[in-house]
């Protein structure tokens, strides 16, 4: 039998390559870790006071809840035409279309639950329902 697709054989990666795949996340932490610890230490030498610059950050933190609030619910509103724009960019494959576009109130779920616990947060949570 003729087989019309032609067999090639995978290209050989070198070990040296595939431990640099391995480790590239963790060197990727370890430079982000650094950056920030240089930003730190270049705003201590400068003397800016950390705590005036986070007050600064607090008075924006509603606006980005907020925000993000109201881009979840965009998102369950709009959830086909979002399901739709992931399809057409390869996101969403077609056999697996219908489940995703069923799977809206899990993501909504998920999303509410970041949402509470990262942006609003356990400690907002717990002052606005009186713990």
């Amino acid at each position: 039998m003729n087989n019309p697709l032609p067999v090639q054989p995978m290209p050989s990666t070198s070990r040296s390559k595939r431990w640099l795949r391995k480790l590239l996340p963790a060197l990727s932490m370890l430079a982000l870790v650094l950056l920030i610890g240089v930003i730190v230490a270049i705003f201590l030498a400068l003397g800016v006071k950390l705590e005036a610059q986070l007050d600064t950050v607090r008075v924006f933190k509603p606006w980005g809840i907020a925000i993000q609030g109201a881009l979840i619910v965009l998102i369950g509103l709009r959830w086909t035409q979002v399901v739709n724009w992931g399809r057409r960019r390869g996101i969403v494959q077609e056999w697996e279309y219908e489940q995703v576009i069923a799977a809206r109130g899990k993501v909504m779920l998920m999303l509410l639950a970041y949402w509470l616990l990262i942006p609003v947060g356990p400690a907002t949570l717990l002052r606005v329902l009186g713990g």
